[in-house]
């Protein structure tokens, strides 16, 4: 089941599968990730590695 989400013209898509295995890999939640995208001061860049897809970087604080 995949839920969809879009914040500032980005859509993002909620995996439960995905964000299980994000969260035992990364030891990040999603929703924690998530927040990062609510920080004013955070600097986002596409990925330059990312092949097949348009993938984004983003450093920011999260809680914001």
């Amino acid at each position: 089941m995949h839920i969809g989400y879009a914040y500032s013209g980005m859509e993002i898509d909620f995996d439960p599968r995905m964000a299980a295995a994000n969260l035992r890999k990364h030891r990040v939640s999603f929703e924690e990730a998530a927040s990062y995208l609510l920080d004013p001061r955070a600097l986002a860049m596409e990925d330059q590695r990312s092949e097949g897809e348009a993938r984004w970087v983003l450093v920011g604080m999260s809680g914001c």
